[in-house]
């Protein structure tokens, strides 16, 4: 996965609200950015790409660096960037209450990545159902 960039996160909020020049406070987005590459002796805490896709999107919700548009700005990077990873995730309205309650401080980082990964799952789960149900031609 290509590191993201300030630049990449002010344009997804950028598209959603139609304005510019909506970052509240740039070091903050930039530490939201940072906390999933972090690194300790040479190992990283967020090993995975799911795992940073998640980190950088918990942390836009829960550190409000945008004036608006925080909880969609999230939302939207979480799912273009898990489809750049090849996880798809087919409605993005599933993931809406895990994005509130992180706002509201009712989950943990370690919640929101498992409550996104069942989503994930429970997608899969449903397009390979729909798969093996089409009537055959």
């Amino acid at each position: 996965m290509r590191r993201l960039s300030i630049e990449d996160l002010c344009d997804i909020n950028h598209t959603i609200l139609r304005r510019e020049n909506t970052l509240r406070d740039e070091t903050m987005l930039d530490s939201c950015i940072n906390s999933a590459y972090q690194s300790y002796g040479g190992e990283d805490f967020f090993v995975t790409d799911f795992e940073k896709i998640c980190r950088i999107s918990y942390g836009i919700v829960k550190n409000r660096t945008f004036v608006d548009g925080n909880k969609r700005t999230a939302l939207c990077f979480l799912a273009v960037w898990l489809n750049f990873i090849e996880l798809d995730l087919k409605n993005t309205l599933l993931v809406e209450p895990v994005i509130l309650m992180t706002a509201q401080s009712l989950i943990s980082f370690e919640d929101f990545c498992h409550m996104v990964r069942d989503l994930l799952e429970q997608s899969l789960e449903r397009s390979n159902h729909e798969l093996q149900n089409q009537p055959t031609i």
